[in-house]
């Protein structure tokens, strides 16, 4: 738990908000009795819940949503990740991923973000899910976000975030893909398309799972490296937008109880 501590006085851009209304980490509030803890996600007036996550067999958590800080060679990593499943367990209602990168990748600068979240919705049939899937645009301006209280006994957090995303087009979107192009085998329905830009695009030049958090070429080879994908859209990761001029949509997030994995 002190490397939480010493991560978050390294983030002193990315928790402003919280500072500047004198909240920081304070006494314990209530436990939440669930093992996984609770998130509540608001989208456009609509609440989404962390109600059913995945569970192990003898009932523990397993530890699907959770935040997570890491060093690299290049930077930190601080990633915030929520997901919930449908009562099949198999299948996602929704999914939040966001990273705060620091210095990573030649295409980025200092402190920015990356956020994805994909809302399912199953309710023509219990077994098919039809995504929609949103991102954030890379150069974007840092969320707001505010950690109320860090729990050392049990490695868990408490806090609130919010921050703007685009709709986006995904690989199901068979009939706008520029050029009539057909995702590869490997690319799936809910995949988001890039391409060479956002406002104007003329080709696409990867693709990236929101759920899983994988990045893919236009061959549909997984890639570690997005920088081929940065490079040909002018310098920053393009997502296709289904609405350039529109104003993002708003997301906001408070958990608590929430798993930290250092």
């Amino acid at each position: 738990m002190k490397k939480l501590l010493l991560i978050l006085l390294c983030l002193p851009m990315i928790f402003s908000s919280c500072q500047e209304d004198g909240l920081g980490p304070s006494a314990a509030p209530p436990s939440s009795s669930a093992p996984c803890g609770t998130a509540t996600l608001t989208v456009g007036g609509t609440n989404y819940t962390l109600n059913n996550p995945l569970m192990n067999a003898d009932g523990t958590c397993s530890k699907m949503s959770t935040i997570s800080a890491a060093s690299s060679g290049t930077g930190l990593i601080f990633t915030v990740n929520f997901q919930n499943m449908y009562p099949n367990n198999w299948e996602h209602e929704w999914v939040l991923n966001l990273q705060f990168l620091d210095g990573i990748g030649s295409n980025m600068n200092p402190w920015l973000y990356g956020a994805s979240l994909t809302l399912g919705s199953n309710t023509n049939n219990s077994t098919t899910v039809l995504y929609q899937s949103y991102v954030s645009e890379m150069g974007t301006s840092l969320p707001s976000s505010c950690i109320t209280y860090i729990d050392s006994t049990n490695n868990t957090i408490d806090g609130n975030l919010s921050c703007t995303v685009s709709h986006v087009y995904t690989a199901k979107d068979s009939t706008w893909l520029i050029n009539n192009t057909t995702p590869p085998s490997t690319i799936g329905a809910h995949y988001v398309v890039y391409v060479d830009d956002s406002s104007n695009p003329s080709a696409i030049v990867g693709y990236h799972d929101n759920i899983n958090n994988t990045w893919y070429n236009t061959d549909g080879l997984e890639i570690s490296d997005t920088t081929p994908l940065a490079e040909a859209a002018g310098g920053k990761l393009a997502p296709y937008l289904k609405s350039p001029n529109s104003t993002p949509q708003l997301i906001n997030v408070s958990f608590s109880d929430i798993p930290f994995l250092p």
